[in-house]
């Protein structure tokens, strides 16, 4: 896994003065493989080809001197990346459209103390316009997780742990299936994961129930917490307070088996499990 982190920083209209000299000289010690200027004059980039532990400390020091700051974290995954790991993120597939008014949910509270929720959703009355070719998993609407006959044969086949397959929609001849993920993992690691949290919680909410993102950095766990299944999903809870998710996270032999059996744009970030 290669990563690469960008460090901007910018200034208004009145910057406060050597603002350049100010943020060069704390993030010079960490590094930086290259530091760029903006051609006009309000803007530094610094680029890092590690995560270099601290930033979130550099962006609170630059803000106390009124220079704004702000750091994205890529990671770049190989072929061989993916296949060595034990548990990936799934993610990739197709987006399918649902019929219009067939993609329905419950919302289910996550905390008392907040407004934060998230969607149980209802694959009985689900229609969705394509039908599928061959094997394909795909997101409804961008939303729940549905798998071809195919695929769903296969997982049957294969008697995968961790996952309901749920018919989706009224007619017999079923053409999708709706997954339904039974097993949740333990909280992730913290360290070494390096999720920034949601803002939106109260301080009477538990403090792990909602990220922001995996902007940052990978999942991590400890294997000795670690008890997975095929399919699993997080303990925790990321996005926005009233559309937070849990991901999914499938085991190296779903993954193996839906290359095997064709699934096409499959974007499946590997885990990172510490011993």
């Amino acid at each position: 896994m290669k990563e690469t982190v960008s460090f901007q920083v910018s200034v208004g209209r009145q910057p406060p003065s050597q603002w350049q000299e100010i943020a060069s000289a704390a993030l010079r010690p960490y590094g930086p493989k290259e530091i760029e200027r903006s051609p006009y004059g309000k803007a530094m980039s610094f680029e890092f080809d590690y995560y270099p532990e601290g930033l979130e400390t550099v962006v609170a020091h630059l803000k106390g001197q009124q220079i704004h700051a702000l750091f994205t974290v890529r990671q770049e995954y190989t072929a061989a990346d993916r296949r060595q790991a034990e548990l990936l993120i799934l993610g990739g597939g197709r987006i399918v459209s649902s019929v219009e008014g067939t993609l329905r949910w419950e919302d289910v509270s996550i905390c008392p103390f907040c407004a934060c929720r998230t969607a149980d959703w209802q694959f009985e009355p689900l229609q969705i316009a394509e039908q599928p070719q061959g094997a394909v998993l795909a997101c409804v609407d961008h939303w729940p997780w549905v798998v071809s006959a195919e695929v769903a044969q296969a997982l049957r086949q294969a008697e995968v742990t961790g996952l309901v397959l749920v018919p989706v929609g009224p007619d017999r001849s079923v053409q999708w299936y709706g997954l339904r993920v039974t097993h949740r993992l333990p909280p992730v690691a913290v360290p070494p994961t390096r999720l920034p949290p949601n803002p939106g919680p109260t301080p009477q909410c538990a403090p792990d129930h909602l990220w922001n993102g995996l902007k940052h950095s990978q999942l991590a766990y400890r294997r000795q917490d670690l008890a997975a299944a095929d399919f699993n999903v997080t303990y925790e809870h990321f996005g926005g307070m009233e559309t937070a998710i849990r991901y999914e996270v499938i085991s190296q032999r779903v993954y193996g088996l839906l290359r095997e059996v064709g699934v096409q744009r499959l974007r499946c970030d590997p885990i990172r499990i510490v011993d």
